[in-house]
């Protein structure tokens, strides 16, 4: 046993040694980006005692206390990234330790060495996201719970007070596990009246009760704290279950307004939605009521429509499509070849696990893994998918893919061919079931995140070639005229960014008179930069009326600047 740990940790290890060192070469390792920054501000606000931008925390505040931590004590998102590699590593140590009481231990070690080298594994513990240290605290909590016969001495108190401190972790960490931790302790009630294997002491689920109350008082005291508004946990929320869950939600992340990604964006826009919606300045808690009533009302108002999002959600989390967010592991490949393996992942990873799960149904033992991995697609459902969404349940997967491969080997071997050509035949109708479910993205989209990195880190040329990629592929993603003009204007190209500011003011009024909500942040910066490069022209007339537009959408801290500029247009 001890060869095969050392054997999945020391793969591990090696396949992301290889990867830290082409990811030093790509831009995302140095420099964060929309999601990532979102996180690295948090954890700043909360390193000078701020609150966030709207007095409580949007999203679950567990990254943003370890990153805070973190850097406390000095660390800089390198290293924190080298800790998620470490934490990768260590998952798929934890997938061997709980597949080898799923099936054999060969089968366990390949299934455990496949998810060690999983793309999408790879890619999150190289960006600043929470999703490697929640899987790690999902497969840590699932290990304490399972019956390891290697670890018969450990009392079960102990085991299930460890699971609910990991619980705790990965509910501050992604706020919809709390359902894994609910379901689990009133699956251990269940499995101590019927006396299943690895049923807890009387108090083991009030242990895991008690740690789930504790992180979600955490935020809850700081929302009061800050705003005076007892938000429970995170009031992104309501935000989140209408994104999945509206006339024109798809299953997977469609912004509440057109091209506004961004999360700082994305809080803006919950806010000043639901505070038009609701007739008066939305509090914290009156905005996740809105947009959770606002999905609620397209139930009931579409209930066959709503029950066919519903299906292709499942089919998304069951199936190979993978929906990138930030960056996809494709465009992330052109630097990290361990990123371009496309056999290790989720579409074959799942179509085995059925059947190992139709397989193990009968082995009360495994009740705890059972129950973990429904209750985690069940809490991902009534949102909507990304592929890091996921990736716990891939996971916890990943045992039972072992059992459904270790079981049609006993039955090829013994020449029983009737239950191998019908687990063939299972794994092939969920696998071409699941594929009918996607969801149709332009992937050259995602190359503006790409040209933004080369951006901020000064590689002016590359960035241009990446927007302009963008450009001339995707018409509709014309907001990337953003990015070219900042581009020309950092070169010192001032017609060719002026060209391209003018575009974009063009499409972003066009877009306020249509909708009647202008952008108001995108429409201030284009003016300002406008006029600001007008002025360096010498052409004060023009770089007047642009600071004019802008005062139309400046906030009162940015109008003193505006003004002054304006002044000095004016002035002989």
């Amino acid at each position: 046993m001890k060869r095969d740990a050392l054997g999945v940790l020391a793969l591990a290890v090696a396949v992301r040694g290889v990867v830290f060192l082409e990811a030093r070469d790509a831009p995302f390792w140095t420099v964060p980006l929309v999601d990532e920054s979102a996180y690295l501000d948090l954890a700043r606000r909360l390193l000078a005692h701020a609150a966030p931008a709207h007095g409580a925390w949007y999203v679950a505040p567990g990254y943003a206390y370890v990153l805070a931590g973190l850097m406390a004590l000095g660390a800089n998102p390198a290293t924190i990234k080298l800790l998620q590699l470490v934490a990768g590593a260590t998952s798929a140590w934890l997938v061997w330790r709980i597949g080898r009481q799923v099936a054999g231990r060969v089968a366990a070690g390949i299934a455990a060495g496949m998810f060690a080298i999983a793309p999408v594994a790879l890619l999150q513990e190289l960006l600043l996201l929470k999703t490697s240290f929640a899987t790690l605290a999902v497969l840590a909590a699932l290990d304490r719970l399972l019956p390891d016969r290697t670890a018969a001495g450990v009392a079960p108190g102990r085991r299930w007070c460890a699971a609910a401190l990991w619980l705790a972790a990965a509910t501050l960490l992604r706020g919809e596990l709390v359902l894994v931790g609910v379901a689990l302790a009133g699956a251990g009630l269940v499995a101590r009246a019927r006396r299943w294997p690895g049923a807890p002491v009387t108090w083991g689920p009030v242990a895991i009760v008690v740690g789930l109350a504790i992180a979600i008082a955490l935020p809850t005291l700081q929302n009061r704290a800050w705003s005076g508004d007892p938000v429970p946990f995170a009031f992104g929320g309501g935000t989140n279950f209408y994104i999945g869950n509206h006339a024109g939600a798809d299953g997977s992340y469609v912004p509440l307004r057109p091209d506004r990604f961004d999360p700082a964006q994305e809080e803006a826009d919950a806010v000043q939605l639901a505070s038009l919606g609701l007739g008066h300045a939305a509090r914290p808690s009156e905005v996740t009521r809105y947009w959770s009533g606002q999905g609620w009302a397209w139930w009931r108002d579409q209930p066959a429509a709503a029950a066919r999002l519903f299906v292709r959600k499942v089919g998304l989390l069951c199936g190979p499509w993978e929906l990138a967010d930030v960056l996809s592991t494709a465009e992330a490949g052109r630097w990290v070849r361990g990123l371009r393996n496309p056999l290790c992942g989720p579409a074959l990873i799942l179509p085995l696990a059925f059947v190992g799960l139709f397989a193990t149904r009968r082995r009360r033992e495994l009740w705890p893994l059972h129950v973990a991995l429904g209750a985690s697609a069940a809490a991902i459902v009534p949102f909507f998918l990304f592929e890091r969404f996921r990736l716990h349940v891939v996971a916890l997967a990943v045992p039972f893919a072992a059992a459904g491969c270790e079981r049609a080997f006993v039955h090829w071997r013994a020449r029983a061919w009737r239950p191998v050509a019908a687990g063939s035949i299972a794994v092939a109708a969920f696998a071409g079931l699941t594929s009918l479910a996607r969801v149709p993205r332009d992937p050259v989209v995602l190359r503006v995140n790409t040209g933004e990195m080369f951006f901020q880190a000064g590689r002016y040329d590359e960035a241009l070639r990446e927007f302009e990629a963008v450009r001339a592929a995707s018409p509709d993603a014309w907001r990337v005229d953003i990015n070219i003009a900042n581009t020309e204007a950092a070169r010192g190209r001032i017609e060719p960014a002026l060209a391209a500011l003018g575009r974009v003011l063009r499409a972003l009024h066009a877009e306020a008179a249509r909708t009647g909500l202008p952008s108001s942040e995108e429409l201030l910066y284009c003016h300002e930069l406008a006029g600001d490069l007008e002025h360096d022209r010498e052409r004060l007339d023009v770089a007047a009326r642009h600071y004019e537009a802008a005062l139309v959408y400046a906030p009162a801290a940015a109008r003193p600047a505006l003004q002054a500029k304006l002044a000095a247009c004016r002035t002989p």
